[in-house]
């Protein structure tokens, strides 16, 4: 039994008459009355038959009508399923994301997306959370990757991924780098070094509820710049944890018993807008627990 057989079988109970479906399905008739006398012989029974005016369901037939169609529609489904999975042949997915989370949270997604699809382009832009919001409003990226919460959110959707703790980067060589933990009171009188944005303000906000106001020796939007920074000595800063990974040799991460400084990591997708295959897929990784203790 093969699925042409079937469509051709559909086509004549549909237009009622063998003609007809010939002229419709783009095939001589002779050719099609054998291929349905073929599929006869092979079910053992008559599907139709021929009036004079118009061709009939046999009771097998009509029986057998119903299940050709969901045959078919199932068959439909199929093919659609392989073509969307063939789309990740080629193509390119755009994505959007603060720097944070493309240099530290981002990479063990992309490495997992990569290694299922290689064959599609990712392009990374990095922005402000409320500029990576406009990226992916505008269509200009499908995915972003920002802070919550979202100032409006009427026309993205968004999903929250991960919450994660502050803590506080010191030299190696300081004393309170042999401790677990740090009152944030307790390095009022150190200079800090600050990285810029909602972190920053984060880590203001938390110094001012410690009781002091911060001495800033230097900010930077570089993440590294802000290690390399704290590994010279110039001061302590405050950053989210997952910031605080592969630090280099001679800078320890503490954690901060209190305040305690939290942020959210979400993913940002147009409301009511139909994903792409890759997209799709790159959103359903995100979207799993992560690996990282945060």
């Amino acid at each position: 039994m093969e699925l042409y057989q079937l469509t051709y079988f559909r086509e004549i109970a549909r237009l009622k008459n063998f003609t007809r479906a010939s002229e419709n399905l783009n095939i001589a008739q002779p050719a099609l009355s054998q291929q349905i006398h073929n599929l006869e012989a092979e079910l053992g029974t008559s599907l139709l038959v021929r009036g004079r005016k118009e061709t009939h369901l046999t009771p097998a037939g009509e029986a057998f009508l119903p299940c050709v169609e969901a045959m078919l529609v199932k068959a439909e489904a199929a093919k659609h399923a392989v073509a969307e999975v063939g789309q990740l042949r080629g193509g390119q997915l755009l994505l959007a994301t603060i720097p944070s989370v493309s240099e530290c949270w981002l990479p063990q997604i992309i490495g997992r997306f990569r290694k299922r699809f290689p064959k599609v382009g990712l392009a990374l832009m990095e922005e402000t959370s409320g500029r990576v919001a406009e990226l992916v409003e505008s269509g200009c990226a499908e995915l972003g990757f920002l802070l919550l919460p979202l100032k409006n959110k009427r026309l993205l959707e968004v999903r929250k991924l991960v919450t994660e703790t502050f803590v506080l980067l010191v030299p190696a060589t300081h004393a309170i780098a042999r401790q677990k933990s740090v009152h944030l009171a307790e390095v009022a009188r150190e200079p800090m070094v600050f990285y810029k944005g909602r972190v920053r303000d984060a880590a203001f906000a938390a110094c001012r509820e410690a009781g002091f106001n911060p001495r800033i020796a230097c900010e930077s939007s570089e993440l590294e710049t802000i290690r390399l920074l704290v590994h010279a000595e110039l001061g302590l800063a405050i950053i989210p944890k997952l910031a605080a990974r592969e630090l280099p040799n001679g800078v320890v991460a503490v954690a901060l018993r209190s305040p305690r400084i939290e942020r959210t990591i979400g993913l940002i997708l147009r409301r009511n807008h139909k994903l792409s295959v890759a997209g799709k897929e790159f959103a359903a990784m995100a979207s799993l627990p992560s690996n990282f203790d945060v």
